[in-house]
């Protein structure tokens, strides 16, 4: 019998827990260690990663997501029966479904960074302070998970779950994004991973939400889901708004 949760995969849970063992590693034996060895590199090295530490920026990713998503979706409702209006509240929601990934995964980022409070390798640097002050809202104790990692990574897997073919690459290009948090000072590795860890978790939560709403993904009898959303879709759309 096929094993699926009703609310996460069995892959992304498996995920998810090798992360968060991975994440514990870390804290434990390697954390200290590398934060130490990246303050020794050669700011040669570090500058290109300093130049593109902050592309993660939740910003950056969250108000254009609502942005395409609201003036999308109002359009679309505005000019229901036009040709173009099916093609356009189909782009709405998708880009919906990115945005909401990213909020939700943000919204449970900074709970719990506040209830784990550990302190950024610049208190390890200048104070000497490495560990953890619980249920703290300080920036210098903000450090697990990394917001900019789970920003990318969510984002990643959103746009994995819209376009399949391309989530190895979405992943890759999140995974060479979220190194420079390290290599800037701003994270130990460990916070690393847990960002990744979270948005494994998040992403498919949502994912099912979408799916129990039939929005852009359906359940099938055989326990799958099957995209809404497909090129052949969208090509549809495309020749129904401007060809007909």
């Amino acid at each position: 019998m096929r094993f699926r949760s009703p609310l996460i995969d069995r892959t992304s849970l498996i995920i998810a827990a090798v992360l968060a063992a991975l994440t514990i590693v870390c804290v434990l034996v390697v954390d200290r260690a590398a934060a130490y060895w990246v303050r020794d590199l050669d700011p040669v090295v570090r500058a290109p990663f300093m130049a593109i530490r902050n592309v993660g920026e939740g910003s950056y990713w969250l108000i254009p997501s609502a942005l395409i998503a609201l003036i999308a979706l109002i359009a679309a409702w505005r000019a229901k029966g036009r040709r173009w209006s099916p093609l356009v509240a189909t782009l709405g929601r998708a880009a919906l479904f990115v945005f909401t990934t990213l909020a939700m995964s943000s919204i449970a980022l900074h709970i719990i960074k506040a209830v784990v409070g550990r302190a950024r390798p610049r208190m390890l640097m200048r104070e000497d302070v490495y560990g953890f002050a619980p249920f703290n809202i300080d920036s210098d104790f903000s450090s697990l998970p990394s917001g900019h990692t789970n920003t990318l990574f969510a984002a990643a897997l959103a746009l994995g779950y819209l376009a399949p073919r391309f989530c190895v690459p979405f992943l890759a290009i999140a995974l060479i994004f979220s190194a420079p948090r390290v290599f800037a000072g701003s994270h130990f590795p460990g916070d690393v991973l847990a960002g990744i860890a979270l948005a494994v978790v998040i992403a498919p939560l949502i994912h099912r939400w979408f799916e129990a709403k039939r929005l852009l993904f359906v359940p099938e009898a055989s326990g799958g889901t099957k995209r809404v959303l497909t090129v052949a879709l969208l090509k549809r759309l495309w020749r129904r708004a401007w060809f007909r």
